[in-house]
């Protein structure tokens, strides 16, 4: 059975309530708006969740399954979400990710906790390479 793209606007909008997402950030475009926000192709039976800016297609995501393309969806959504609220929220000489990472795993954790282990590995492997570090700076004239 294949799912159409109104079908899985109308899940997005669903759990985007779920999370408090701003409506923006949970409507589905079917082709590139050309400023790096992702848009959904459906071709078949496959999904191809696609980045594309000025003509870059920075990644194009294929799956047949809907679970893994809403986890795709709701990474970014959640992502833009942990961003706004690690802005507000920074604290001087604290590496930015910490904030933001423990806020996108709580966002995630609202819709499904298998999404929020998914994306916990994900993390662990940014990290493995590039830990969380202080920022010391210098005052001005020393």
């Amino acid at each position: 059975m294949e799912t159409s793209l109104k079908e899985i606007q109308l899940l997005v909008f669903h759990l985007g309530d779920k999370i408090d997402a701003p409506y923006a950030s949970t409507i589905i475009f079917d082709s590139s708006p050309q400023n790096g926000r992702s848009h959904l192709e459906i071709k078949g039976d496959e999904f191809h969740y696609i980045c594309e800016e000025r003509g870059l297609i920075i990644y194009d995501n294929k799956t047949n399954n809907i679970d893994e393309l809403l986890y795709w969806i709701f990474q970014n959504i959640s992502f833009e979400m942990a961003l706004d609220y690690e802005f507000k929220n920074r604290k001087k000489g604290q590496d930015s990710r910490k904030i933001l990472f423990s806020k996108q795993l709580e966002i995630l954790q609202k819709i499904s906790e298998k999404w929020k282990l998914k994306r916990q590995e994900e993390i662990n492997g940014i990290l493995k390479f590039n830990p969380f570090k202080w920022i010391f700076r210098k005052k001005r004239g020393t």
